[in-house]
């Protein structure tokens, strides 16, 4: 298992706690309750590690190649059922990639201008457009399928301390979209971030329709000011954006909020699991583990600093959202430690409990839509390559 990245950004948090490998399948597959509240589907899954769901297969359709030189994915989208487009923030690159995942297409270069970058974070479909977003120009660079240029606009807000994410863009150019990490400048102690969650118009004016409670740090004095390591498994409010839907999970509340395009909530999933307590054993393990992940140009003084950071009583009950282009929503489930494998269950958007599939927990998915899945992995040397895989159901 990989420990939790001890870096300043929102969690991108794949995960999946794996229910017990003795644990004999339903049958008939469980339903979850459905009902409607002054618009709201409500729906309840019960306690997802107590059952088994119809498992679907993952086969790859294509890998990139060596060639393609990839340094630091970061976004990217599935186009057509087979081809893709992703942003390479460390070459700050825009590739195309074709049906069978060589380089179609290749754009983009540092600058200011029309086809330059400074920081592309994220890439999103809007009609037949790409929105690729510049977190430091604040800027959208709106691209055609065959990656050229159509227009830059302004996205709204500029910061240098914390990064606006944008989650879904709506065919009018309205962006919803949060603001991640907002530091709360402790000095000791435990508590977590706050997560604003934005709307955007097509002329950059935003409104704020909500605040979250965001990661979980553990806070100490150091000399000059303070510092800050991540809480094991501590919580943190997990987003995802789809083409016409996103979702925000508060995996301290167990409940995960879908919303339109607009902003308004159109599901709410609530997860029955009970609470999970992490031994001590197992805590010391995720210690070591956390120790072994850390750089190895990271200084002594932050090392003990880390190694101080406490380890929560319990596991969350999820760890990581994604939402697909229809709005079926995947529900990351956590990785208990020493575990090789993350399980996520899917809930369709009316609301019916549908397949599961599982991926190792250093993976990190960058799209999916109903049956496919677009995926980053790192080798040993931590250079990234992408894989499309087809999510096949056996019903």
């Amino acid at each position: 298992m990989r420990p939790h990245r001890l870096i300043t950004v929102i969690p991108a948090v794949l995960a999946t706690i794996v229910a017990c490998s003795d644990t004999p399948p339903v049958e008939p597959k469980p339903r979850a309750a459905v009902r409607d509240s002054a618009g709201v589907l409500l729906v309840e899954i019960g306690d997802p590690y107590s059952y088994s769901l119809p498992e679907a297969e993952l086969r790859e359709t294509w890998t990139t190649t060596p060639d393609a030189l990839l340094s630091r994915v970061v976004g990217g989208v599935i186009l057509d059922g087979s081809r893709a487009a992703i942003v390479d923030q460390g070459n700050t690159e825009i590739l195309l990639l074709g049906s069978d995942g060589s380089v179609a297409q290749k754009v983009g270069r540092v600058g200011d201008g029309p086809e330059e970058y400074r920081f592309p974070t994220s890439i999103h479909p809007v009609g037949d457009e790409l929105w690729v977003h510049d977190a430091r120009l604040a800027r959208w660079t709106r691209l055609d399928e065959q990656l050229d240029l159509v227009s830059t606009q302004p996205s709204g807000l500029e910061s240098y301390v914390v990064e606006l994410r944008p989650l879904t863009v709506a065919s009018t150019g309205t962006v919803a979209a949060i603001y991640g990490d907002m530091r709360r400048f402790g000095t000791d102690g435990v508590s977590r971030d706050t997560m604003p969650l934005l709307l955007i118009d097509s002329v950059g004016r935003a409104d704020t329709l909500g605040v979250w409670a965001n990661q979980e740090w553990a806070y100490a004095r150091i000399e000059g000011g303070a510092s800050r390591a991540p809480v094991g498994y501590g919580r943190t409010t997990l987003a995802a954006g789809g083409e016409k839907a996103f979702a925000l999970g508060d995996n301290a509340t167990w409940n995960v909020h879908v919303f339109d395009d607009q902003g308004r909530v159109v599901r709410v999933i609530r997860i029955g699991a009970s609470p999970v307590e992490i031994s001590p054993e197992e805590a010391e393990r995720y210690r070591v583990e956390r120790q072994e992940a850390l750089p190895l140009d990271a200084s002594d003084s932050y090392r003990e600093r880390v190694a101080a950071a406490p380890v929560s009583e319990t596991y969350p009950t999820y760890e990581d959202l994604e939402v697909a282009n229809d709005g079926t929503v995947w529900i990351g489930l956590t990785v208990r430690v020493g575990e090789t494998i993350r399980r996520w269950i899917e809930v369709t958007p009316e609301g019916e409990i549908g397949h599961e599939f599982e991926l190792p927990p250093d993976t990190d998915v960058l799209a999916i839509t109903r049956d496919a899945l677009l995926v980053r992995e790192l080798d040993q040397l931590d250079v990234p390559r992408v894989r499309l895989l087809e999510i096949v159901r056996e019903e």
